[in-house]
């Protein structure tokens, strides 16, 4: 009986994760200069936050697209970036 009652704490158990450790936090910053804060998960280095910048690192222009027509004219290889709800005053969101 013993052996039924400690196997599902023990599965339990072993599907808590702990909260990420504050020093498992790095930064990055984009030519913008933008801070991003980034997180180690395992051996990948992962972006906690959303890319705000409107810029290539070579300082060309990314195209701004603003309602759903241009998004659907794009091709496959094209790349735009939009605020959400296609309204600027989301872009500190």
């Amino acid at each position: 009986m013993k052996r039924i009652l400690l196997l599902p704490l023990f599965i339990l158990l072993l599907g808590c994760e702990e909260e990420p450790d504050p020093d498992q936090y790095g930064y990055l910053m984009d030519i913008d200069i933008n801070s991003y804060k980034t997180i180690k998960i395992g051996k990948q280095t992962w972006m906690a936050e959303n890319l705000r910048t409107t810029r290539y690192a070579d300082g060309t222009a990314i195209p701004q697209v603003e309602n759903g027509s241009e998004w659907f004219a794009l091709g496959i290889d094209d790349k735009a970036y939009c605020w959400y709800d296609n309204s600027t005053d989301n872009r500190a969101i």
